[in-house]
């Protein structure tokens, strides 16, 4: 079994200049927590996380009103915060039992800076 066996095959994705604002709200309609970035042409440009959205904005405590917060995210696009640096695998590249040992691994290094990110294959 190859990880193009239990990939997802066209997953919604973000545009690199799209405003953090818009990817906190297809996150939430779409129950995910983070989105594969692609450019114009559907090439991967990078992922933007729940994580990566909360370390790079203003959190409860701020002194900042509702409206200057939403003024903010709308301003902030993906591209400022985006992950771009993404490790992947082919479809056929790797079989799934290795493929998910090698990523329970690397979320193990990383869990506290993207938590979670490795887990997911998609169709790219």
């Amino acid at each position: 079994m190859y990880v193009k066996d239990n990939m997802v095959s066209g997953p919604i994705t973000i545009g690199p200049d799209q405003s953090v604002s818009e990817a906190i709200d297809l996150m939430s309609e779409n129950g995910l927590h983070r989105l594969p970035v692609v450019d114009k042409n559907g090439k991967l440009a990078g992922l933007i996380t729940e994580g990566v959205i909360t370390s790079n904005t203003p959190n409860n405590s701020t002194s900042l009103s509702v409206f200057e917060l939403n003024y903010l995210l709308n301003k902030l696009t993906i591209k400022d915060i985006m992950i771009k640096d993404v490790i992947t695998i082919g479809p056929y590249g790797i079989n799934m039992p290795t493929a998910w040992l090698g990523s329970w691994g690397f979320s193990m290094q990383l869990f506290f800076d993207f938590f979670g990110y490795s887990l997911m294959a998609i169709g790219l």
